[in-house]
């Protein structure tokens, strides 16, 4: 496959002012939602767990969660793309809303069975991950329009998406809970949607949208009329997907992350929390630390990661999740959880910065939705089946024996990326980070 320029710096300048309201709204938006995310994701493992006493059925839960997101990205790139950035959004978040605010009104009124739960955590994940790939995608044109370097700009959401989602979220959830109960904190978070859709709404201006547009027209570059049907589209992204060099070799790879990164989250941490520190604050607390973390080497790869070579950064930032988990396999405290949930977060924050900044400058925004949406079905291909088998082997053979056998998993792909140096230090040189040969 070959490109002959990044495709995201074709559009040409403008002689209107930056708009210096776009990318903050955005991240404002993106912080709201995912605060929102951040306690759902901390309530709904919980709650199950409490009320139900099983491990096996947190996993399931979990996995149905892993598994409405990878679907949703099979196909809601597509969707994205032709029904517009901004749109997709505002409808994602609504639908988003009304899903999770339904499970806490069932539960009060009593009707709440434990099939009604997992149809609604599904649906909910369903609707949400469009929603998350609207505003990714939306980041390359509105940076322009702020006349913004697009690193910075990555960086801006990528700290808001980690800092809400896994810290901010996870600490208000650790404390709410206590106070309410799993199932009032519900409210909250559909809360949270709603504020999203306002900001967005009023606030985000993108660059090209006409109003009175049908939805094919305007703010989004899907330019649905060029593709002859919406399986063909489709088609298109997965082909482009495929033939890039960068993400051929970076799909596999996070296959396994997420296989092992999910259950961890998700199974793992709430086991730990409840059988080793009896405290759902303590569950709170481990995963707000890998949200510290990543917001931090967020921050500073924004700073100052342009200075360092992209090989370095990656192949740090693997060796870092590696130390990391097998400190987590042998916490016998919260503090070392903690400690070894900061050192993952750390190192997660720049390689996902500096992995969406090489894919939006590889890809033609006309495909953004649908390249994104791919990567999110692809690389989380494995992760619902890692929820449901950590849920089972949990009650089989024991935390420890999975925890420890979660560390084997990201030291091989830790060795796996060392192997193929020779083909990430291909990456250091701009011409290949703008699209070469692949």
């Amino acid at each position: 496959m070959s490109t002959d320029a990044p495709a995201l710096e074709q559009t040409g300048a403008t002689d209107t002012p930056p708009d210096r309201i776009g990318i903050p709204a955005l991240v404002a938006a993106t912080t709201i939602s995912n605060v929102g995310n951040g306690i759902t994701n901390i309530a709904i493992p919980w709650f199950v767990l409490v009320t139900t006493g099983s491990p096996a059925r947190t996993g399931i839960a979990g996995g149905l969660t892993v598994l409405a997101t990878v679907l949703s990205g099979t196909l809601g790139g597509a969707i994205v793309d032709r029904f517009g950035f901004k749109r997709s959004s505002i409808f994602s978040d609504l639908l988003s809303a009304v899903t999770v605010a339904i499970i806490p009104t069932l539960h009060f009124l009593g009707w709440l069975e434990f099939w009604h739960l997992l149809v609604l955590i599904f649906a909910g994940a369903l609707f949400d991950a469009p929603g998350g790939v609207a505003r990714g995608a939306l980041v390359p044109r509105l940076a322009r329009a702020a006349a913004m370097p697009l690193e910075r700009a990555n960086s801006a959401m990528q700290f808001a998406d980690q800092s809400s989602r896994a810290l901010l979220g996870p600490l208000v959830a650790g404390i709410m809970i206590g106070v309410m109960g799993a199932a009032a904190v519900l409210y909250i978070d559909a809360a949270t949607f709603v504020l999203s859709i306002i900001i967005i709404a009023l606030l985000v201006r993108v660059p090209g949208e006409s109003r009175r547009s049908a939805p094919a027209d305007g703010e989004e570059a899907g330019q649905a009329a060029e593709s002859p049907s919406f399986m063909q589209s489709l088609r298109d992204g997965y082909r482009f997907m495929i033939g890039d060099e960068f993400l051929r070799l970076v799909i596999p790879i996070s296959l396994l992350y997420n296989f092992i990164f999910s259950p961890t989250i998700a199974v793992i941490l709430p086991v730990l929390a409840r059988d080793e520190f009896d405290s759902s604050s303590a569950l709170g607390l481990t995963i707000a630390a890998f949200g510290a973390g990543s917001a931090v080497g967020t921050l500073a790869f924004g700073w100052k990661g342009h200075l360092l070579r992209r090989s370095w950064t990656l192949m740090g930032g693997v060796t870092l999740v590696s130390v990391g988990f097998w400190l987590l396999a042998f916490s016998t405290n919260v503090w070392a959880a903690i400690t070894a949930m900061t050192l993952i977060g750390l190192a997660t924050g720049p390689t996902n910065v500096l992995g969406i900044t090489i894919v939006q400058k590889r890809t033609p925004e006309e495909m953004l939705g649908r390249v994104y949406g791919a990567m999110i079905a692809f690389g989380g291909a494995l992760a619902p089946l890692g929820v449901f088998i950590a849920g089972f082997l949990i009650e089989g053979v024991g935390l420890s024996a999975v925890m420890i056998a979660a560390a084997v998993g990201v030291t091989l792909a830790m060795l796996r990326v060392y192997s193929v140096y020779g083909v990430v230090r291909q990456f250091d040189d701009d011409q290949a980070l703008a699209g070469v040969d692949g």
